[in-house]
């Protein structure tokens, strides 16, 4: 996983610097610019991942269970 964030901070790093030139987009940027449905998948894997994490059993509320709060 640290190599897609490698690269995904090398194809922005231009945009962060501020250097980046709106006419020549790098060719994933422009796919995601003419793809929307990319922006969904590249968000869903940058938020949740391959291999989402599931809370234990322990750390998991039953369903009709009472709150401790209330």
């Amino acid at each position: 996983m640290q190599k897609t964030q490698q690269a995904e901070h090398t194809m922005i790093r231009a945009a962060l610097d501020g250097t980046l030139d709106g006419d020549r987009l790098p060719v994933p940027m422009r796919l995601l610019r003419r793809v929307p449905p990319l922006r969904t998948v590249t968000g869903y894997l940058g938020g949740i991942g391959v291999r989402p994490e599931r809370a234990p059993d322990f750390a998991r509320v039953r369903p009709g269970a009472r709150s401790r709060r209330g």
